[in-house]
């Protein structure tokens, strides 16, 4: 176990990166437990199992950033890292990272606190950032009130720091077999795809043990605040990481969950002595279920999760939670509080801080943000000191646009719908991302920008369970690179990988090899992530221009951002030619264009009008040629700068390599069970 003073104590050197700072970059997410193994191994990894896949070897993924880094990425998102619940349960392991039961140590699945440090310092190095997972709604049970205790809890180890426990839901669905690993390490292959980001699963330590879902491989059951998830490495690993991806001029995002510690068990037979720092039934809501999601009360203070794993919904309501022991003499030493019981709101406070602060962490991803109430966001997110984005799962544009007054930006839930039923199949309905674009302008704080724009991740089905055209996938894959929002592309997706709903979701990234060459979806991620970074080096209000929409008919849509030009179809590869005539693009008379996917050459006529020939089903991204200088696309010469970091952090020009751990248990909380 890693000690509290070890885990939080203050440091310097952290890039301190803001949202402005996050809108240039890329992320590719990971799951700490199945993206890479420290040694090298390639262990055996049945997603069915739920269990941790990589239980000898540290998770985080440092010795692999090359990859990452390969395909263009310049920051990571890793799972939760706090200490999870122990054991199997009805849902397996907690190998995910999202049923934690202590702030104060990390989950040792994950690694220690050298290695997550190391993880962290071997982004920084180059030029990468780190996102971390956080977890502040709920804690883990394997059992309810009245058998549920909470001593085992830390902090909140009082029955005071939860919300009664009436069900959320009774029983959303049992996942299906998956893959997610218990370490993921990685080399620098990200990198060569274009990104320049990587998100990460939770990295704090999660319940341990076989659930009835598995191990908590994942990262997204947290028992433990104060200590790292041991399957993915230690503190060194991810300090290793972070700067291995700073040095390369990348970023690392590290998914926090806030809502919930994990349980095996509920009230009554559910105890809270082993959680930490919340021990104690007063620190969570009473127990209930929720089971109506359009009750906004039941979804702030109903627990998530079942009978076989209970995800114990923390009380940030409670003045005992709120308003003791929020300074650090009692975060470092545990010695200055008074008997009367740490307040959650200054201990959650204090602790994103220093964890930010510690391991060098640059944003995080927060897990199940609508199950707290809303005021408690600021000045949580204030306190982290860095990015944030937070996870609203609705496909309603105004009830998640709402969220992003209250934190820097939300994952965009919203376009995700709407371009998974546009794309899954030759008859998708196209207008609904016609008109979702207006929407999102109108109801997200900034018009949508620095959203997490996404097609796959944790929770959801991966897109080619619905369909394996690659013509398809493409144009996909494509408008998460277009948009206003940061592209987050989830490990796998470049790989081809086609499980279904989560556990089948999270398989292990080694079975791959990490093969580039003859991958046609890496070389699309590759083309992605250069054009981006050429529509930014090649207008300086790129980033700030707001996407509009430029025509669309039934089966085809165009988008431009900038003089970015992008269009998409859905009539599969064996669809007719499609020709389409965009106006009103504010092109030059017969400026020189090029489609960077086929870097087929593209005149606008003396108008400045585009007619676009769709050929194969595939999409077309459009830019002028004189923007492609030191891009390395279609023929032009690849710039020999490296990425550097934009904000206050340090920028970094040499390849690095970490050493054993990525804390890259990402999350599980998704459209059905919300269970890890």
């Amino acid at each position: 176990m890693i000690a509290v003073s070890v885990l939080l104590s203050l440091a310097t050197g952290a890039f301190a990166a803001s949202a402005s700072d996050w809108q240039s970059r890329s992320i590719y997410q990971v799951v700490t437990d199945r993206f890479a193994t420290s040694d090298g191994s390639g262990p055996s990894c049945d997603t069915g199992d739920r269990k941790y896949c990589d239980a000898h070897t540290v998770a985080y993924p440092a010795n692999r950033l090359d990859y990452i880094q390969g395909m263009g990425f310049d920051a990571i998102w890793i799972s939760p890292i706090t200490k999870n619940i122990g054991g199997k349960t009805g849902y397996g392991e907690g190998y995910h990272g999202y049923w934690p039961m202590d702030l104060y140590n990390l989950n040792e699945g994950f690694g220690t606190a050298d290695d997550l440090k190391a993880l962290s310092a071997a982004l920084h190095k180059r030029g990468m950032y780190l996102m971390v997972d956080v977890i502040v709604n709920h804690f883990a049970a394997t059992s309810t009130p009245p058998s549920l205790t909470y001593g085992g809890y830390s902090p909140f180890n009082a029955e005071v720091d939860r919300l009664p426990s009436f069900l959320l839901h009774q029983r959303l669905q049992q996942p299906d077999p998956a893959e997610l690993k218990k370490r993921a390490v990685m080399t620098w292959a990200e990198q060569g795809m274009g990104f320049d980001a990587i998100w990460i699963s939770p990295i704090t330590k999660n319940i341990g043990g076989s659930t009835g879902y598995g191990e908590a491989y994942h990262g997204y059951w947290p028992m433990d605040l104060y200590n790292l998830n041991e399957g993915f490495g230690t503190a060194d690993d991810l300090k290793e990481l972070s700067a291995a991806l700073h040095k390369r001029g990348m970023y690392l995002m590290v998914d926090v969950v806030v809502n919930h510690f994990a349980a095996t068990s509920t009230p009554p037979s559910l105890t809270y002595g082993g959680y930490t720092p919340f021990n104690a039934e007063t620190d969570y809501h009473p127990f209930c279920f929720i089971t109506d999601y359009n009750n906004q009360t039941q979804v702030e203070q109903c627990w998530l999760g079942d009978t076989t794993v209970a995800l114990t919904d923390i009380n940030t309501e409670s003045d005992n939670v709120i308003n003791v022991c929020s300074n650090y003499s009692f975060i470092l030493t545990r010695l200055s509080c008074p008997s009367n019981r740490p307040i959650m709101h200054g201990t959650y406070n204090a602790w994103i801080k220093n964890l930010t602060s510690f391991y060098d962490i640059d944003g995080i991803r927060i897990d199940t943000v609508k199950h707290v109430r809303k005021d408690f966001w600021p000045a949580f997110v204030k306190n982290s000191g860095v990015f944030s984005i937070g996870e609203v799962l609705s496909n309603e544009t105004q009830y998640t646009g709402d969220y992003t007054n209250y934190m820097d930006a939300v994952l965009d839930y919203p376009s995700w719908f709407a371009i998974t039923q546009a794309f899954a199949s030759t008859t998708g309905n196209i207008a609904l991302i016609a008109q979702n674009i207006p929407e999102t302008q109108k109801y997200f704080k900034n018009g949508g920008i620095s959203t997490g724009a996404f097609l796959e991740n944790h929770d959801q089905p991966r897109f080619q369970s619905w369909t394996t055209d690659l013509s398809l996938v493409k144009n996909a894959m494509a408008y998460t690179f277009v948009t206003d929002g940061i592209p987050i592309l989830y490990y796998g997706q470049e790989q081809g990988y086609t499980g279904g709903n989560e556990p089948a979701s999270r398989e292990a990234l080694w079975f791959t090899s990490y093969q580039t060459q003859n991958k046609p979806l890496v070389e699309h991620v590759v083309k992605l992530n250069a054009v981006r970074k050429a529509a930014i080096a090649g207008d300086s209000k790129f980033l700030s221009t707001q996407m509009k929409l430029v025509a669309n008919n039934t089966h085809n849509i165009a988008v431009q951002k900038g003089k970015l030009l992008t269009a998409l179809t859905n009539v599969g590869s064996k669809g007719a030619a499609e020709n389409f005539e965009l106006t009103g693009t504010g092109y030059s008379a017969n400026e020189q264009l090029v489609d960077v996917l086929s870097c087929t050459n593209v005149t606008a006529d003396a108008s400045g009008n585009v007619n676009v020939a769709l050929k194969g089903g595939n999409p077309q991204v459009i830019i002028p040629v004189s923007q492609l200088s030191g891009s390395g696309l279609c023929g032009s010469a690849k710039s020999a700068t490296t990425t550097t970091s934009s904000g206050s952090k340090n920028g970094a020009t040499t390849l690095g390599f970490a050493s054993a751990f990525l804390a890259a248990a990402i999350g599980v909380v998704g459209v059905l069970p919300l269970l890890y």
